[in-house]
């Protein structure tokens, strides 16, 4: 699977956050973290790609942007949900 988790998402090991992993043309495994998820309620998430830019929203609400310093470079093998 590694190098090719792009996106992935995880929940953070050790704190109240989700991780959210993209590879790019220069920089494998890039990460941003969104802190503050929701406990024991279910969410609605959506990641968002433009040019080299990632939005990351939570119930509708912007709650990260992340620029990359290079372009994007998306997994085209399969889906893993766990």
């Amino acid at each position: 699977m590694y190098p090719n988790r792009a996106p992935a998402v995880f929940i953070h090991p050790t704190t109240n956050a989700l991780r959210i992993y993209m590879n790019t043309y220069k920089t494998i495994n890039e990460y941003v973290d969104i802190e503050n998820v929701p406990l024991r309620k279910w969410i609605h998430m959506a990641i968002i790609l433009n040019g080299q830019y990632m939005d990351i929203y939570i119930n509708g609400y912007l709650r990260k942007r992340h620029e990359f310093d290079s372009v994007p470079k998306q997994n085209f093998g399969d889906l893993w949900l766990n």
